[in-house]
């Protein structure tokens, strides 16, 4: 049905696009912990023995911490969501949704 409004030249229908996702590379993996690399950054993520809270260390490829704590609140999440939070902690992403992550 066409429209009685002009649109400009080669305009055409908005595109909606998913957010992507990071696409880091597990290398080691447990039920507590994973160990991960992302652009260069080393990505370690575990599981406090008490609390279950995740504790995430990011290293840059220089070798300083990017990202080096406890993550609050994360008792209930998942190694996908600590990598992911691991990425936006050390603004390796933005906005970006966790997706299964790749073994190597």
């Amino acid at each position: 049905m066409p429209s009685d409004q002009a649109q400009p030249a080669g305009a055409g229908p908005v595109v909606q696009r998913g957010v992507r996702r990071p696409r880091v590379r597990v290398l080691v993996r447990d039920e507590d912990g994973a160990e991960a690399a992302y652009k260069g950054h080393t990505i370690n993520v575990s599981r406090g023995e008490t609390d279950r809270r995740w504790y995430i260390r990011v290293w840059a490829p220089n070798g300083c911490y990017a990202y080096n704590g406890w993550w609050q609140g994360s008792e209930a999440k998942t190694h996908e969501e600590a990598l992911l939070e691991a990425c936006r902690g050390a603004m390796l992403v933005q906005g970006a949704e966790v997706g299964p992550a790749r073994s190597a």
